[in-house]
């Protein structure tokens, strides 16, 4: 689209240098009568860019418009600077060099002479290239064919009309279109004949030559199918449109859980500094990053080696990562533990903005992916000066909240709404990472079994999320005041009794309070827990609910079993097998006994010979 304008404004210096603005009307030269094809009417929709030239005042303007019925946005260029006219709604902005913003009733072009405007009965303030361009075409004027031009590289036929105006004045209107065998345009729903440029000339006396009152000449790039409306609509950010119906409150929804990126510049060393913060309301639980040394939400400062903390509203404890040691736990100090926590929720203390106070109005209302996302902006009067806020909701819960001075982006806050299909959400990892800072060396431990729970069910609902909701409901069924994060847990899988069920065994560990902390020991929960109805249920989900056997929580590992005597006599097969052993051996015993006494006669008698 580039090389087209550049093509066209190339053309247009050539034509201002080589061509004089002699009465075409006064030359009788012209070829048999000819009608403009009324096949070049433009659609409602459209996309084009054009040069238009002001030959008189020596000026020229770049025109985009891009339109679809009555969703349009133009935008003209000048050495001046650029002025834009978008439609919002109802409503037209007008936006000069992407700083002002106001509501006008319709945009201005350009103009024409009021004696030239009522030739074709329009309005002498040109409001679309379209509107000009087809009221020509319907007055369906006889004119004659005036040669060939080539306008952006496309060879078209050359069409004039002189009108005859009051007091000797005419009119001279030139058109140039593509003919059936011109090059096509670049894209449907267009083809040929289409424009290709139009001139108006405004001339004082019909017969004399150089009395040109007014002249304006239009050359067009292809016509193209519309694309990317939505963008062309966009206001510059940070921009407030004077004008627009305002808003006293908006409608803003703040979800239960949610991730806060939260980036700003940093006025000491001119960098951005981008945080994150992370919401639970059903832990009651904030993790925000340490930046510096310094966190956002309590206004507080942390060690250089902190990166991470975990702020326990309810239980008036922070969980403090660093690289040395890498978890430390500690209580909320006594300056932090303000009314603040209890009266205001972690959104009011996070955003420093009171919404209710701000006058909004809608700057964007658009479609995406069948997701109504609307823009909402207005003034901040603040102490360092006047700024920007910019606030953008899907479906009616905030995603993004931005502040500008002076059109620059000073912080940025993306917020991301957690998976609600997953029990807990996604927060279930910082409830993960908060299980690993207490002491689990301690060995009170039991088990119990989930039954007809296989380890695929535990997979499928993620293992941190399961434990989150039976470390709960274990605790709330004990009437067990203590850290769910505490509890820590296993999943193995287990045989039923009978072979063919297959189930799930939890074993489950206490971890050792806090020091200073004035909750139960591992010992105490444990006995607490043991004490437990065998028969305990656990929601998952308001449609899934597990249960336990009827064995309960028994301790683990499990003590070794009393096994029965070992020995209870011979079988009568194992008497019989000793009996004939017994026998045999009896037998062979006897038979060697006398063997040995004869042989042992025979020696001596030979020895007693010998001796005598």
């Amino acid at each position: 689209l580039v090389s087209w304008v550049l093509l066209l404004l190339y053309s247009t210096i050539t034509i201002c240098m080589s061509e004089s603005l002699a009465n075409k009307c006064a030359h009788t030269e012209h070829t048999e009568p000819s009608k403009l094809p009324s096949k070049m009417k433009i659609p409602p929709s459209f996309m084009v860019s054009s040069v238009f030239t002001d030959w008189i005042r020596n000026s020229t303007m770049i025109i985009d418009e891009i339109r679809n019925d009555t969703i349009y946005a133009i935008e003209t260029t000048t050495r001046n600077g650029k002025e834009k006219w978008s439609s919002l709604g109802d409503q037209l902005l007008h936006i000069i060099n992407d700083t002002n913003c106001s509501v006008v009733n319709e945009p201005v072009i350009f103009s024409l002479l009021p004696d030239i405007a009522s030739t074709f009965s329009i309005s002498p303030n040109v409001t679309s290239l379209a509107v000009l361009a087809n009221a020509i075409l319907d007055k369906n004027f006889d004119g004659n064919i005036n040669g060939t031009r080539v306008v952006s590289g496309v060879e078209g036929v050359g069409w004039i009309v002189c009108l005859e105006l009051p007091q000797s004045a005419v009119v001279a209107v030139e058109v140039v279109y593509a003919g059936e065998n011109s090059i096509m345009p670049p894209s449907f729903p267009f083809n040929n004949p289409v424009i290709l440029s139009l001139a108006l000339t405004y001339y004082t006396n019909a017969s004399d030559n150089d009395n040109v009152a007014e002249r304006v000449s239009l050359d067009f790039s292809p016509f193209r199918q519309v694309l990317d409306l939505d963008r062309h609509l966009e206001i510059a950010h940070g921009v407030v449109c004077n004008g627009l119906d305002q808003q006293s409150n908006i409608s803003i929804t703040f979800p239960e859980n949610f991730e806060v990126i939260y980036s700003k510049m940093d006025s000491n060393s001119n960098s951005e500094v981008t945080s994150k913060l992370t919401y639970d309301k059903e832990s009651d639980i904030i993790g925000e990053s340490v930046i510096d040394g310094w966190a956002t939400l309590l206004n507080k400062s942390f060690r250089k080696e902190d990166y991470f903390v975990v702020h326990d509203i309810t239980r008036k404890t922070e969980f403090v990562f660093s690289s040395s040691p890498s978890c430390s736990i500690r209580l909320i100090p006594e300056e932090t533990k303000t009314s603040a926590l209890n009266e205001f929720t972690p959104v009011d203390l996070f955003f420093p903005l009171n919404f209710s106070s701000l006058n909004f109005s809608l700057h964007s209302n658009v479609s995406l992916s069948n997701m109504r996302v609307l823009e909402y902006r207005a003034n901040y009067n603040s102490s360092a000066g006047n700024k920007v806020v910019e606030a953008i909701l899907h479906q009616s819960k905030l995603s993004t909240v931005s502040i500008y001075s002076e059109g620059a982006l000073q912080s940025i806050m993306n917020m991301a709404v957690k998976n609600k299909s997953m029990p807990y959400g996604d927060s279930v990892n910082l409830a993960a990472m908060l299980r690993g800072c207490f002491n689990s060396s301690s060995s009170n431990m039991v088990s119990f079994i989930l039954n007809g729970v296989c380890m695929d069910s535990i997979w499928k609902w993620r293992e941190d999320a399961v434990s989150n909701v039976i470390a709960n409901d274990l605790l709330l069924n004990a009437s067990v005041n203590i850290s769910p994060y505490r509890l820590s847990f296993a999943y193995i899988e287990d045989a039923g009794g009978d072979g063919k069920n297959i189930n799930t065994r939890v074993i489950l560990k206490v971890a050792e309070r806090m020091e200073g902390s004035p909750e139960m020991t591992a010992s105490q929960v444990v006995d607490h827990l043991r004490k437990l109805s065998p028969k305990i249920s656990f929601k998952i989900s308001d449609t899934v609910t597990w249960e336990t056997t009827g064995d309960g929580l028994v301790p683990y590992p499990p003590p070794p079993p009393v096994l029965p005597p070992s020995f209870n006599g011979y079988t009568s097969g194992s008497m019989l097998v000793m009996a004939i052993f017994m026998v045999m051996f009896g037998v062979a015993f006897g038979a060697g006994g006398v063997y040995v006494m004869l042989r042992r006669q025979r020696i001596s008698t030979l020895a007693y010979q010998v001796f005598e």
